[in-house]
């Protein structure tokens, strides 16, 4: 059998070496004054433009904070009006009533399927 013999090991007589800027000998802790500097840095918040045009798109809820398609919607604006009131003025009021009727002359409004919550809105004028 072996003998284990408490024998130090030669690198533990070796102090750890030095490195730049670095004190040698004891510090004096009283007199030392220490500075601790904390940076914060802000991330800005990434930012997607979407384009809410006549058909259904895919986007963020900032209501429900979902992934959804948006539902699409039509809704009379000041388009609408101004050509009921064109076609009054020209003489056509019988007609006046056509462009409630087309959507290539209402407004579109972009709705969350989920929570119904207003997207966005794409207005003809």
């Amino acid at each position: 059998m072996s003998e284990k013999t408490d024998l130090p090991h030669p690198a533990d007589d070796v102090p750890p070496p030095s490195y730049p800027g670095q004190v040698e000998g004891p510090a004096d802790v009283e007199d030392s004054k220490m500075v601790v500097t904390y940076t914060t840095i802000a991330a800005a918040p990434v930012v997607h433009v979407v384009s809410y045009r006549e058909g259904p798109v895919r986007v963020q809820c900032g209501q429900c904070n979902e992934e959804v398609v948006s539902t699409v919607s039509y809704k009379q604006g000041i388009l609408t009006w101004l050509l009921c009131f064109l076609m009054c003025l020209f003489g056509c009021w019988l007609c006046c009533w056509i462009p409630f009727c087309v959507h290539g002359c209402k407004d579109i409004v972009h709705t969350c399927p989920k929570c119904g919550a207003i997207l966005g809105k794409h207005s003809r004028v």
